[in-house]
């Protein structure tokens, strides 16, 4: 009898350490998730407009120089709102696992 409780005590007692140290990594990797779209959020919503002259370039390397200003400055101006909007976006919501696990809502994930 008395062996029972001691077997139950014990089961107890390693499954209550195995639940709170699968919640203090669940937590860590939250704050970690968190903390990493508010970062991304910040940097893309301040660096958001580099999308302009970086269409004009790529555009501009991949085709003619009049092809990379016109086209370009279309595709460059596109990506500066969806970066700068992506950016606003991640800044507001970074307290909720939105996209899932804080994944980034663009690839690359920031300019830099």
């Amino acid at each position: 009898m008395k062996s029972a409780i001691v077997k139950g005590v014990l089961v107890a007692f390693v499954t209550a350490i195995i639940v709170s140290a699968a919640g203090v990594s669940y937590a860590d990797d939250t704050l970690n998730g968190m903390g990493n779209k508010l970062r991304r959020g910040i940097v893309n919503a301040a660096s958001g407009w580099v999308e302009l002259p970086k269409g004009i370039y790529d555009e501009s390397k991949a085709h003619d120089p009049a092809t990379g200003l016109i086209w370009g400055s279309i595709k460059g101006s596109g990506l500066t709102v969806l970066r700068t909007g992506g950016g606003a976006y991640d800044t507001g919501t970074f307290l909720f696992p939105v996209p899932k696990d804080y994944k980034p809502v663009m690839e690359p994930e920031t300019l830099f």
